[in-house]
C-alpha cells in the first residue's frame, strides 16, 4: 500500500472520529445545559385560581415545593423532570412545570 493511500486512510479515520465525538459532545452539552424556555410560565392563572384570588386577594396561599430531579417509574421506568412545582391549597390546585 502506499504512503498516500495510508495518510488518505488515516485522514478519513480521523475525520471520522472527530465527528463523531464532536456529536456525543454536543448531545451531552444540550441534556446538561436545557432549561425551561422564556415561554413557559410557573403560574398559570385559570378560574379556580382567579376565583381564588378574588376571594383572598394578596392573602392568597400559596407556596413551593422542590422535587427530587429526576423522576422514574417503576412500571416503565419512563424519565421525566419536574423543574417548578406550586402548591395552592386556597384553590385546590398543583400546578407544575415537566419536562
Amino acid at each position: 500500500m502506499s504512503i498516500a493511500l495510508k495518510i488518505a486512510k488515516r485522514v478519513v479515520i480521523a475525520l471520522f472520529s472527530l465527528v463523531i465525538a464532536f456529536v456525543m459532545i454536543f448531545l451531552l452539552w444540550r441534556m446538561l445545559s436545557s432549561t425551561d424556555p422564556a415561554s413557559v410560565k410557573v403560574l398559570s392563572a385559570n378560574e379556580r385560581l382567579a376565583k381564588a384570588y378574588s376571594e383572598n386577594g394578596e392573602e392568597l396561599y400559596m407556596f413551593r415545593q422542590d422535587q427530587r430531579s429526576v423522576t422514574s417509574s417503576e412500571k416503565n421506568y419512563g424519565y421525566f423532570l419536574m423543574t417548578q412545582t406550586v402548591i395552592i391549597p386556597d384553590a385546590n390546585q398543583i400546578q407544575t412545570v415537566v419536562k
